[in-house]
């Protein structure tokens, strides 16, 4: 191991913590050469948020619920959730509900600022980015 492997693995933990098996299985995967990979970690992180939009474009509720809940107690703040939808949102969701999409993003995120329960806040605003937003 080297001082480079030890920022992916940083992210890694930190995307998958406290849930130690699926990040494990994570690291076999982007370990499989010998060396870390560091570039597979951006593709976890990728097929991660792809979840989130594929489960609002079928409009899970449930579903879109758990991986909130997952995602936020695998150590992922709900002001990167915010942030990640708002970078990869031009990728699933049609243009016409990008500027929906941009004010949904502005409240939720200025009401995380106060609220009790931040998974209840994110929960909340997937679910109003999956019924107001036209999705690819």
């Amino acid at each position: 191991m080297s001082k480079d492997d030890i920022e992916p693995l940083q992210s890694l933990v930190k995307l998958y913590y406290p849930n130690w098996r699926k990040a494990l299985h994570n690291l076999q995967r982007i370990t499989t050469g010998g060396v870390i990979d560091g570039s597979l970690i951006t593709k976890i992180k990728d097929e991660h948020i792809s979840t989130l939009f594929d489960l609002m474009k079928a409009k899970n509720f449930t579903k879109v619920r758990e991986w909130v809940a997952e995602s936020l107690a695998s150590g992922v703040s709900a002001t990167a959730v915010v942030n990640i939808i708002y970078k990869e949102a031009k990728q699933f969701i049609k243009p016409p509900s990008l500027p929906q999409c941009v004010l949904i993003l502005a409240d939720y995120q200025q009401k995380a600022a106060v609220v009790a329960n931040q998974e209840v806040n994110t929960v909340a605003m997937a679910t109003e980015l999956m019924m107001q937003c036209e999705f690819q």
